[in-house]
């Protein structure tokens, strides 16, 4: 009985974080270098590889031309 109650919230816990992880494919490179969360360079987040790459804001369009965030001005 004891082990149920020390297991249970245990198992609980670990599914809670696998079901709300999501699939990445972002660039570890970009991440570290703009340290600006995903939705600034893309519209919305997909776990469609090819859908993250077409859905670029202009911030995204500017890194993807530039490789840097420098120079870019917000609208």
């Amino acid at each position: 009985m004891s082990n149920l109650k020390l297991v249970a919230p245990a198992v609980i816990l670990l599914g809670g974080a696998l079901i709300c992880s999501t699939a990445s494919y972002g660039n570890k490179d970009a991440a570290t270098a703009t340290k600006k969360a995903c939705t600034y360079c893309h519209e919305k987040l997909s776990a469609d590889k090819d859908a993250m790459t077409k859905n670029l804001t202009d911030a995204g369009k500017y890194y993807k031309e530039k490789k840097t965030l420098d120079g870019y001005k917000a609208k």
